[in-house]
């Protein structure tokens, strides 16, 4: 491997990290107004 490879890695692994931390930070923010909108929903169709 070369120095460019292991670089390329470190900025995946950066971009992965980026996007797993915005995933949460989304959920954590809006996980109960995400789970009341499921459960209308969820409420609309079965009844």
């Amino acid at each position: 491997m070369n120095k460019e490879t292991g670089s390329v890695a470190m900025e995946y692994a950066l971009i992965i990290t980026a996007i797993a931390v915005a995933i949460f930070a989304t959920v954590f923010t809006f996980g109960e107004e995400l789970k009341a909108f499921f459960e209308n929903v969820q409420n609309t169709i079965f009844s």
